[in-house]
């Protein structure tokens, strides 16, 4: 959760930065799709006064209960993991045994050392089909050589683990309520994450 909460907190601290410029006008806008959607709304709860306009699109994984539905964030189908978590995490979990750059690191660093480091490392193909064949489905990421990192957490939990609920949904613990002006498309194009938006 502390993660979560710093993130927000760090989105409020950069409209007020934005507001605070000369070229600013006072008003900020936010777009974005998917977890970027979600943050938007949990900024948006804080009320910060230059945050004028939103437009969250396909935020259904953010939703982690509605009504009778309780799905930590659309992890869960009628109690069992959705599959399409497992190759999204195979590509963007942090593994923590992966190199890490000095807290307050130079730009001019950075930048030297991008010649010398892929800093947006592209993991080997998969081929799903086959490697959703395995068993036990925790085990999958590892079974690629894959990195380390939350999966296997997340999936060996039920759909009622308090550490879930509490952890991994920005709006399973929050009960969001926002004045900002918004646009909330969603697209077919979200599997899975359509119910629990409709109903809404």
């Amino acid at each position: 959760m502390s993660r979560t909460l710093e993130a927000v907190k760090n989105g409020y601290e950069a409209f007020t930065w934005m507001n605070e410029q000369d070229w600013s006008n006072g008003k900020v806008g936010t777009l974005g799709c998917s977890s970027t959607a979600e943050w938007q709304m949990a900024v948006a709860a804080m009320d910060h006064p230059a945050h004028a306009a939103m437009v969250p699109q396909g935020y259904g994984a953010g939703v982690g209960t509605v009504g009778e539905f309780h799905e930590q964030g659309n992890w869960y189908r009628g109690g069992a993991g959705q599959m399409l978590f497992t190759s999204w995490l195979y590509s963007t979990q942090l593994d923590p045994m992966s190199p890490k750059l000095p807290k307050g690191i130079s730009q001019k660093d950075l930048q030297r050392l991008q010649k010398f480091y892929d800093m947006a490392p592209q993991y080997p193909r998969v081929d799903w089909a086959e490697a959703f064949q395995h068993l036990p489905v925790e085990d999958i990421i590892e079974n690629l050589n894959g990195p380390k990192g939350i999966y296997e957490e997340m999936i060996t939990r039920k759909p009622n683990d308090p550490n879930g609920i509490k952890a991994d949904c920005i709006m399973t613990t929050w009960i969001l309520e926002f004045q900002v002006s918004g646009l909330f498309p969603y697209t077919m194009y979200q599997p899975g994450q359509i119910y629990p938006c409709l109903i809404m």
